[in-house]
């Protein structure tokens, strides 16, 4: 068998498969990726059947890639979780270890907090007992205040009605005394003249 001289591509041949290798690299990344698989995030945004295949278009390679890269995030989580955690369950520790401190106190403090409620509650009553009597004292000092203003009004009355009577009385003396004047003059007039004719 004869080597046959190898042929050379033409123009057109050339143009054509610089064009079907452009594709190529257009779907690929630059490793050999598939581009739009590679940085789109399918997670979340497609599912079932769909989302299987996407996954599947990828190179293992860029999968497992992918899931280390995940596994590592979720350790950092559940580290910083960890630790979070622990901080926590700590500073509830010291918080429960003064309160436990502190439970000796609890019951002087009960006592105490129970005696100031019943002082309370004492003064309460003798403010709300002098209160109600002061009220009843100043009802009652209203009641003499109008007793005495009634007696008042009582004796100015009975004592203008008396210096009417006495002013009447006085009036009827006078006006008797005048008349009884005149009668007397009339009399002494009469026993006068009755004397004169006789002489």
């Amino acid at each position: 068998m004869a080597d046959k001289p190898k042929r050379f591509q033409s123009q057109t041949e050339r143009d054509f498969d610089g064009l079907e290798a452009r594709a190529e690299r257009e779907r690929e990344g630059r490793d050999g990726r598939p581009a739009a698989i590679e940085f789109e995030e399918i997670t979340g945004q497609h599912h079932g059947a769909e989302l299987r295949a996407m996954r599947a278009s990828r190179p293992p390679e860029v999968r497992l890639e992918r899931m280390e890269d995940k596994h590592d995030e979720l350790v950092s989580i559940v580290s910083d979780t960890r630790e979070t955690f622990a901080r926590e369950v700590g500073a509830i520790r010291t918080q429960v270890g003064k309160i436990e401190g502190k439970l000796d106190v609890l019951p002087e403090l009960v006592s105490v907090v129970k005696g100031i409620a019943t002082a309370r509650e004492q003064r309460e009553h003798l403010t709300f007992t002098a209160q109600v009597e002061v009220d009843q004292a100043r009802k009652l000092a209203e009641i003499e205040k109008e007793k005495d203003t009634a007696v008042a009004e009582k004796k100015a009355e009975l004592d203008d009605r008396l210096d009417k009577k006495k002013s009447r009385r006085k009036l009827w003396i006078k006006i008797l005394g005048g008349v009884g004047v005149l009668i007397a003059g009339a009399i002494v007039h009469a026993i006068i003249h009755s004397l004169t004719g006789w002489l």
